[in-house]
């Protein structure tokens, strides 16, 4: 089962880099459209749209019984309520983020793992960034493989570390990252 949230709908712009999208869907909400393009890639799957924006008072209610969440926002405030939420929840955040040619990811299981406000203390200023169009795909493939780890046992989990990737070198880095006692997500 999948669950997908997401209040907006895909624009041209989106279609460089959101597979699940095309042409015929600009202006249909996003959370329909990935369901419509994955029950047609594979009909056996349940796939539940929610097409609202995730906050504090909505959160609970849209990750439902998830066994875990999975992070592909493109704000840090709805990516701390998500944090936040895993955290009540006791549920694993697959993290990932871009930025032009970058992107990390991250396997968070508070209170195993540092959570993401350990990670980020202050969020990165809001702004409108570049993305080029395969960083999501690499970085979205990485995530898609931390949950594949998780859900079989098999390999070994990002936990406690931050994947970094630099897309214009080819160059991966892992760093591992402490636990904040005095965080206010976590601590």
């Amino acid at each position: 089962n999948i669950r997908i949230c997401d209040f907006d709908s895909p624009d041209w712009t989106n279609l460089n880099r959101q597979i699940l999208h095309d042409h015929t869907r600009i202006g249909t909400n996003k959370a329909v459209s990935a369901k419509m393009t994955l029950e047609r890639l594979n009909p056996d799957i349940k796939v539940t749209a929610f097409s609202e924006k995730i906050t504090e008072e909505s959160v609970d209610n849209l990750v439902g019984n998830a066994d875990l969440i999975v992070d592909c926002m493109d704000n840090f405030p709805t990516r701390y309520v998500l944090n936040r939420a895993a955290i009540r929840k006791g549920i694993p955040l697959v993290f990932g983020s871009i930025w032009g040619m970058d992107g990390m990811v991250s396997f968070i299981k508070s209170p195993e793992t540092p959570c993401l406000r350990c990670i980020y203390p202050d969020a990165p200023p809001s702004e409108t960034f570049p993305v080029v169009g395969t960083t999501p795909g690499v970085i979205g493939s990485l995530q898609a493989l931390e949950v594949i780890k998780y859900i079989t046992g098999i390999g070994e989990n990002l936990m406690g570390k931050l994947l970094v990737w630099n897309g214009a070198s080819n160059q991966f880095k892992t760093f591992r990252i402490p636990r904040d006692p005095e965080c206010d997500h976590c601590g």
